[in-house]
């Protein structure tokens, strides 16, 4: 046999073996892939399900509260909210249903939970009857002689079960998928080594093209992690979120250094939001910051930048706008907030601390306390008004 012969059977040889190390890596890579998909998966159905049993313990909660005080008011509207929460008691129900198929003891423990609460719930409407046909004592008399409390304890009894089994199937799968991925590891270690050893260059050279490709990946993923976080919207109102306006008054900082150009920043506040959620609802209090963002959109110029700070507060960049210019353009935002407000009967306000900036502080953070520590002036005084401010070395104030 030929040297050249001998080179080129050690060189396919060092192929086949490379070929068959890179298989097996990219079968192990593929196995590992699909366990961590699938502990995710668990991952993410364990949460869906302790949502969902927190959700129910919550309404269960409101049912027994929304009885007490319908018991002691005798108001329609405490009727009104519990039938919405025996829905919202159902529709849990009927989720946990459908996330828990393929656990034939966690349906067991449903088919148990579901007429308990059917009772406690037929227990409480019981009452409810009661009271608006004879009244609080005759109300009272029942609840005072019912079984309820022993109903409950079995319902959380249950609940808490349901939990724990959902924990626990979690940690067993969990620590099997972990045992699993070492192994694997492990073994890929070892037929690395192997191919290494017999034929190093071959190797390297692979190794050297694996290396790469999982670069490219990296970057790749970088790259993906980086746009996935450069998400500027705030996922609610699809008004901008608070990242997206810190760079835009960077942008408008800088710009007023270099020019010497003023800006205005208004902040914004809801009066009475709390009430809101308390009263009507948290998807009232959503649609409420819904209507502010589309109100403020079809207000404000194209150059002037509204978004969401987070919670009920939002903040308006002006700019290059003077402080006579702010001052007639946040009436006008006021206005149209408080009619939008008022055609839905939402009892909301706003209080808002406006500066205009004429030599800026050294970063955002110190702009939006100015105007945050205005808004809550505003906000500890009358509410729904406006406070102004022109910064400048020595502020000037005016109330309007």
């Amino acid at each position: 046999m030929t040297k050249t012969v001998q080179q080129n059977f050690l060189v396919n040889l060092g192929l086949g073996i490379g070929l068959v190390v890179l298989l097996t890596i990219s079968i192990g890579t593929y196995i590992n892939t699909v366990s961590l998909t699938n502990r995710s998966e668990w991952v993410r159905q364990t949460q869906a399900i302790s949502m969902k049993l927190e959700s129910l313990r919550s309404s269960l909660r409101d049912a027994e509260t929304e009885e007490r005080e319908f018991l002691l008011t005798g108001k329609d509207s405490d009727v009104a909210q519990h039938d919405k929460t025996v829905q919202v008691i159902s529709q849990n129900l009927t989720d946990l249903r459908n996330l828990t198929t393929d656990n034939p003891a966690q349906q067991q423990r449903l088919d148990q939970l579901a007429p308990l609460i059917m009772q406690r719930l037929g227990q409480i409407d019981s009452t409810i009857r009661i009271r608006k046909a004879k009244g609080f004592d005759a109300a009272l008399s029942m609840v005072q002689v019912g079984n309820d409390n022993l109903t409950m304890g079995s319902i959380r009894k249950i609940i808490t079960q349901l939990s724990d089994e959902e924990t626990a199937i979690l940690v067993k799968r969990t620590d099997a998928e972990r045992d699993k991925t070492a192994s694997l590891v492990q073994f890929l270690i070892a037929g690395t080594v192997l191919g290494v050893v017999i034929f190093l260059a071959i190797i390297f050279f692979l190794k050297s093209e694996i290396k790469k490709r999982h670069k490219a990946e990296a970057a790749l993923q970088a790259a993906l992690e980086h746009e996935a976080s450069l998400s500027r919207t705030d996922y609610l109102t699809g008004a901008a979120n608070k990242r997206s306006f810190y760079e835009s008054a960077s942008v408008e900082l800088d710009r007023s250094r270099r020019y010497a150009r003023p800006f205005a920043i208004a902040y914004i506040d809801c009066d009475n939001f709390k009430y809101v959620n308390d009263h009507f609802g948290h998807y009232a209090g959503d649609e409420v910051l819904k209507s502010i963002s589309q109100t403020a959109k079809t207000i404000l110029r194209a150059t002037d930048f509204f978004a969401r700070m987070g919670g009920d507060e939002f903040a308006v960049l002006f700019r290059e706008t003077s402080a006579e210019a702010v001052q007639l353009a946040i009436p006008k935002l006021q206005r149209a907030l408080l009619e939008a407000m008022t055609s839905h009967n939402w009892p909301i306000t706003f209080s808002i601390g406006t500066v205009t900036f004429l030599s800026p502080p050294e970063s955002i953070d110190a702009m939006l306390n100015i105007a945050d520590s205005l808004m809550y002036d505003v906000k500890q005084s009358t509410k729904n008004n406006v406070k102004y401010l022109t910064y400048h070395k020595q502020p000037h104030v005016s109330l309007d």
